[in-house]
C-alpha cells in the first residue's frame, strides 16, 4: 500500500522544517508500517497530513488524517537528542491514535485510557524499536519515559485527586478534561508495559487485532478489551486488570538483603501497599557489591507480600535494588540499608535504567519528607558530575534548581544551593565536547540556576562564550528570562528581544519574561492578565503563570498568595476548558512554601464555596505540592 504524506507549516517556519523532513518522514513511514503490521489493520484514512500550528491549545491532536502539532515542534535553533526523542514520540503518540481513539473510540469518558495510555505506550515502544538511521534515538527513548513521563504519574497518583486508570467516572465531558493527567497517559502506559510483558506480544498484539476487528468504526469500553484479550489466550486476565487498572495509589516496592547468622543472608523483595491491594509485580532485582559491581540480577513475580529472590549462596550486597529495569509501577526503597549505600554506589553503576531507578527513588523521598533535601542535593550534584547520559543530567540538573534549591529550601538557603548547582554546571560545560549534547545541555542548567549576572550579561552580548556554544534564539531566551528574574533588565529590553523573535515560541517566552520581572507594577499587571478576561492564547496565559511566583523573589510576591484563593475562583466565569485548570494551577504559589500559605490554601478548599471542578481540581493537587513541602521544610529546615 502507498499512503500519502505530506507536512504543513507557516511560510515563515518552512526553512526550519526542511531540513529535518528526512527524519520526520522516516519515523512516520516506519510507524505507520509498525502499527499496521501489529493491529493487523491498514491504516484506514487514505492520506497522512501534519500540520505544525501556531497558538495551538494542546501539544498535538488526532484529526483523522490530518495530525495538527504545535509549532513550537518545529526546531529553529540546535537541539539535543532528548529534544529529537520527544518530537519523534509526540508524532508516534498521535500516529497510534489513528487504531485507538479514531478507528475504535471509547464510548465514554471513563475508559480515557483506552486512548491515551496505549498511545503513550505505543508511542515510546514504537521510538524504542525504530532501527536504522533513527537506532541513536531509540535507546533513549525509555530513559525519558522513566524518569520525566512516570515522575508526572507517580506525582498525579499520590494526590488526593489521584482516580484509577480505568473506569474513572468521569460525570461530564468538561469535568473528564481533568482526568489528561499523569494517570491516564504515564501511569497507563507503564501498566500497559507491564501487561504486555505478562501476556507476552503475541498474546498481546493478537488481542488487540481483534478488538480493531471487532469495533472498527465504532465504540468499545475497557469490558471489550478485557474480552478481546481472552480470546487471544490470556488467563485470569480480569481479575489482573482490576488489581492495575481499578484502583488507585503506587506501592512501595523494598529490596535487602537480611543477614543471618553472621553469614550474608538471604535477598529479599517485599510490597507495601497504601489500600491494602496486591497488586502482582513483574521486576528485575539488581545487587551489587561495595565496589559496585554487580552479583545479582534475577527476574521475580511478586504476588504477597515479599519474595525471596535467588539463592542462599549470593555473596554480601551493598545495595539490592527493586524493578532496576524500571519495568513496574511503584516507588523504590531499600529496607533497612537506607540511603547511605545509594549516595556510595549511585556514581559508578554501570546500567543507565538502574540509575533512572534510583534517581526516581530520591525524587519521591523527598517529597514524602523521608529525605533531606540537602542530602538529596548531596547526591545528585556527586551523580550527576560523572552521569554520561545528557538526557539525564538534563532531568536532575532542573530538579535539583526547582525542587531542592526553590520549594524545598527555605528563602534563605535557595542563593547557596543554586550556586552550586551552577559551580556543576560550569564545570560539566567547561569539560564538554565543543558542540556536543553535553555541552548545550550543561549551559543550559547553568543559565537556569545562575545567579552571575556578570557572566549572564556577556554571554548575553556574545562574549566570553566556551568554543563551541552557539548562542541562538532558545539559549538567548534563556539568558533573558534568568536576567529579568534577577533584575537585570528592563521592560523595554524584553520588548526589544521580542522584535527579534516574533514567533510563537519569542512570544511565549516574552510572556513569561514579563512575569518575571522583579517590580511591583510588573507583578500586578500579570496578575490582571491571569484573573481577568482577556484574549490572550493559553501558553501565553501558562507561561505568565508559571513565571509570576518566581522563588527568588518570595518577599515581592507574599502579598499575592492570599489573593491567589480568593481570585482564582472567580477566573471560571470566563475561562474555560483546559486553559481554566491549568492556568489556575500553573500560578498556584506552590514555592510560597509556608505554614501561613498552607494554612491559606486548605482554608480555601474547606470554607464551602461551590468551586469548578477545573479550580477545585487545581487547588486539590497544588495544596498536596504545598503540604509536601512544608512537611519537608518543617522536619529538615527548621521551618
Amino acid at each position: 500500500r502507498r499512503t500519502p504524506l505530506a507536512m504543513y507549516v507557516r511560510r515563515s517556519l518552512a526553512q526550519h522544517l526542511e531540513p529535518d523532513l528526512p527524519e520526520l518522514f522516516t519515523i512516520t513511514r516506519d510507524g505507520l508500517d509498525f502499527f499496521e503490521r501489529q493491529f493487523g489493520v491498514p491504516y484506514p484514512f487514505g492520506k497522512y497530513d501534519q500540520l505544525y500550528v501556531p497558538e495551538f491549545n494542546a501539544g498535538a491532536m488526532e484529526n483523522p488524517g490530518a495530525v495538527t502539532i504545535r509549532d513550537e515542534y518545529v526546531h529553529r535553533n540546535r537541539v539535543t537528542e532528548r529534544e529529537r526523542i520527544l518530537r519523534s514520540v509526540t508524532v508516534l503518540h498521535e500516529m497510534a491514535h489513528m487504531w485507538f481513539g479514531d478507528l475504535v473510540t471509547m464510548r465514554w469518558w471513563n475508559d480515557l485510557w483506552l486512548n491515551e495510555s496505549f498511545a503513550e505506550y505505543m508511542g515510546y515502544r514504537v521510538c524504542a524499536e525504530m532501527t536504522g538511521e533513527q537506532s541513536g534515538l531509540a535507546e533513549l527513548a525509555w530513559l525519558e519515559f522513566g524518569l520525566h513521563r512516570k515522575h508526572w504519574g507517580r506525582v498525579a497518583d499520590q494526590a488526593p485527586s489521584n482516580h484509577p486508570v480505568a473506569g474513572n467516572g468521569s460525570e461530564s465531558a468538561a469535568a473528564a478534561l481533568s482526568d489528561f493527567d499523569g494517570i491516564s497517559y504515564a501511569k497507563g502506559a507503564s501498566v500497559l508495559k507491564q501487561l504486555a510483558a505478562h501476556l507476552g506480544d503475541e498474546v498481546f498484539f493478537a488481542g488487540l487485532r481483534r478488538h480493531f476487528e471487532q469495533h472498527r468504526f465504532g465504540n468499545a469500553e475497557f469490558t471489550d478489551l478485557i474480552a478481546a484479550w481472552t480470546e487471544a489466550g490470556a488467563v485470569d486476565l480480569a481479575s489482573w486488570a482490576e488489581l492495575w487498572l481499578r484502583t488507585s495509589g503506587l506501592d512501595t516496592l523494598s529490596a535487602e538483603q537480611r543477614a543471618a547468622d553472621g553469614t550474608a543472608g538471604e535477598v529479599w523483595l517485599s510490597r507495601s501497599s497504601p489500600d491494602g491491594t496486591r497488586r502482582p509485580h513483574t521486576v528485575r532485582v539488581a545487587g551489587f557489591d561495595a565496589r559496585a559491581e554487580q552479583q545479582l540480577d534475577e527476574q521475580v513475580s511478586l504476588h504477597g507480600d515479599e519474595i525471596r529472590v535467588g539463592g542462599p549462596g549470593t555473596g554480601p550486597l551493598r545495595l539490592v535494588v527493586a524493578d532496576s529495569d524500571d519495568d513496574s509501577w511503584a516507588k523504590i526503597r531499600f529496607g533497612s540499608a537506607g540511603w547511605q549505600p545509594v549516595a556510595e554506589l549511585l556514581p559508578r553503576i554501570g546500567a543507565a535504567p538502574t540509575r533512572v531507578v534510583l534517581y526516581s527513588a530520591i525524587r519521591d523521598a523527598v517529597r514524602d519528607a523521608e529525605l533531606d533535601p540537602e542530602q538529596a542535593l548531596r547526591m545528585v550534584l556527586a551523580a550527576v558530575a560523572r552521569e554520561p547520559v545528557e538526557l539525564v543530567t538534563a532531568e536532575l540538573l532542573k530538579f535539583a534548581t526547582d525542587e531542592l534549591a526553590g520549594s524545598y529550601a527555605r528563602p534563605a538557603d535557595r542563593p547557596g544551593r543554586r550556586a552550586r548547582i551552577a559551580e556543576l554546571a560550569h564545570r560539566l560545560l567547561v569539560g564538554a565536547e565543543p558542540g556536543s549534547d553535553a555541552q548545550l545541555e550543561a549551559a543550559r542548567a547553568g543559565i537556569h540556576a545562575s545567579d552571575d549576572i556578570a557572566r549572564l550579561r556577556a554571554w548575553w552580548a556574545g562574549e566570553q562564550l566556551p568554543a563551541g556554544l552557539v548562542i541562538d534564539a532558545e539559549l538567548r531566551w534563556a539568558l533573558v528570562l534568568r536576567l529579568t528574574a534577577l533584575g537585570a533588565l528592563s521592560a523595554a529590553d524584553i520588548e526589544a528581544e521580542l522584535a527579534r523573535d516574533e514567533s510563537t515560541a519569542g512570544v511565549v517566552h516574552a510572556a513569561r519574561a514579563r512575569a518575571m520581572r522583579p517590580d511591583p507594577a510588573a507583578k500586578q499587571a500579570t496578575w490582571a492578565l491571569l484573573t481577568q478576561p482577556g484574549q490572550r492564547p493559553a501558553y501565553e496565559l501558562y507561561a505568565s503563570a508559571e513565571g509570576f511566583f518566581e522563588p527568588s523573589q518570595s518577599e515581592l510576591t507574599a502579598g499575592f498568595v492570599p489573593r491567589y484563593f480568593a481570585e482564582m475562583p472567580a477566573t471560571a466565569a470566563h475561562r474555560h476548558g483546559w486553559a481554566l485548570g491549568s492556568v489556575a494551577f500553573r500560578a498556584f504559589p506552590a514555592t510560597a512554601a509556608s505554614v501561613q500559605a498552607l494554612r491559606l490554601a486548605e482554608a480555601a478548599l474547606a470554607d464551602g464555596r461551590a468551586l469548578d471542578p477545573a479550580i477545585r481540581r487545581a487547588f486539590v493537587d497544588g495544596t498536596d505540592t504545598l503540604r509536601r513541602a512544608v512537611r519537608s521544610l518543617q522536619r529538615y529546615g527548621g521551618v
